[in-house]
């Protein structure tokens, strides 16, 4: 039974603490990246996330008893092995060489007679001063003199530019609320893959706080709600709780097999009255598993 306890070291602060099992599906969930360092319960600090969870158990260094392995050092003291044989090598070979060159007898040295060389000493070159010529007036600018009562008018501020988040109904009525429009309150999770054909919101492990959208109602009626999103086994079971105005939804999640494999699952159907821009929030209810879900889009399809 693997009892290793592994804590992660972040930006935000240490998490942890993590069997093997669980790291790997943290890692999967987006809850840190592979690059962030791991150490062991007596702070022995084993290497990145990948590294752990690529190293095989036979490399570990049994020296640290009680707390994990230090096998990222190891492995690389084992690299350094084939370097320290190719060195025990090659020195006696190059003693072995010094020691026969010695016995060579010196070569005849004769001594050579100096010669005098006369070196002449060119004259020093002569300075000629460059011609000076007479300065260059300067025009003199006149002051500019405004009418009496008149200030210069300084061109009007310019207003920031404030992305669009309103979520729009199309032409059929559709409302496709995508996770590049959401606000994120009081939650660490973050809106992951932007700049991507399909941004998700991931790292979902808060229970607190919610995720926010604002979307425009033009065309008001009754709506088939669903959900695009991934979840492992290990997250199944789970609650949510979906608000679209004074409407307000409750769902279980599904698996998808894989915090990678993404399904469309219909939530039910409900019936919007209002107009305008209303609030959209999803919060988390009951927990099964330490992420709730890796979030892409949800979908209002008009009922015919």
């Amino acid at each position: 039974m693997d009892v290793r306890r592994y804590y992660v070291v972040t930006g935000v602060g240490e998490q942890g603490p993590f069997r093997l099992s669980e790291l790997r599906e943290a890692l999967a969930s987006g809850t840190f990246s592979g690059s962030e360092p791991v150490r062991t319960g007596m702070g022995t600090m084993l290497g990145s996330v990948d590294e752990v969870l690529t190293t095989p158990e036979t490399a570990w260094d049994p020296a640290e008893s009680g707390s994990g392995a230090t096998a990222i050092p190891f492995l690389r003291s084992r690299r350094l092995l084939p370097l320290t044989i190719l060195v025990l090598a090659f020195v006696p070979a190059l003693v072995l060489l010094g020691l026969l060159g010695r016995g060579n007898p010196p070569a005849t040295q004769t001594t050579a007679k100096p010669e005098v060389r006369t070196v002449v000493i060119p004259p020093p070159p002569q300075i000629v001063a460059a011609p000076t010529r007479p300065p260059v007036p300067i025009p003199m600018m006149k002051p500019t003199v405004m009418p009496p009562g008149l200030l210069p008018v300084a061109d009007p501020p310019r207003a920031a530019v404030v992305p669009d988040l309103v979520v729009r109904q199309d032409g059929a009525g559709v409302l496709v609320i995508g996770a590049e429009f959401a606000t994120i309150v009081d939650n660490r999770a973050r809106i992951q893959g932007k700049g991507s054909p399909h941004p998700y919101i991931g790292s979902w492990n808060d229970k607190t706080g919610h995720i926010a959208w604002t979307v425009l109602v033009t065309r008001p009626g009754r709506f088939q709600v669903t959900l695009a999103y991934a979840c492992a086994p290990t997250g199944a079971g789970a609650t949510y709780h979906l608000r679209i105005g004074e409407v307000k939804i409750t769902g279980v999640m599904q698996s998808t097999t894989s915090w990678d494999v993404y399904e469309s699952v219909p939530l039910g159907e409900v019936t919007i009255t209002q107009t305008g821009e209303l609030p959209m929030t999803i919060t988390s209810g009951a927990r099964t598993g330490s992420a709730l879900m890796k979030l892409r889009t949800i979908t209002l399809t008009p009922v015919r």
